[in-house]
């Protein structure tokens, strides 16, 4: 009878902590962050985009699209002030992918050192 106030415990303990972490991710449901590549023209291939965009959207799902005309259906997991992108494509997950955040209006890029702005 005396471990069940213990389990308890552990139990709310680490509730308490998932909460947290969902609150903190729920600050980016329906959020937008884009990024400029320096130099880039795309007036010889429209297919190049010299726009990379993040749409984070409920559930931990986002659409990403990081230049050229392809947009990824991806999720995203939080924990601390870091942001991982898993793509459906597990063969893409072998690259760390994935986003430090600044501030509220700022992301960094991890994989190329990229600033994102919230738009």
């Amino acid at each position: 009878m005396k471990k069940i106030p213990y389990v308890f415990w552990i139990v709310f303990a680490l509730s308490a902590c998932k909460n947290e972490e969902e609150e903190s991710l729920s600050d980016f449901e329906e959020t937008y962050y884009e990024y400029t590549y320096p130099d880039c023209n795309s007036s010889t291939n429209p297919e190049e985009s010299c726009v990379a965009w993040i749409m984070f959207k409920k559930d931990n799902k986002a659409d990403l699209l990081l230049g050229g005309d392809i947009i990824y259906q991806v999720q995203y997991q939080g924990q601390d002030d870091f942001i991982a992108i898993i793509f459906e494509n597990e063969a893409m997950n072998e690259d760390a992918e994935g986003f430090k955040i600044i501030d509220n209006s700022t992301l960094r890029r991890i994989m190329y050192d990229e600033i994102w702005l919230k738009k």
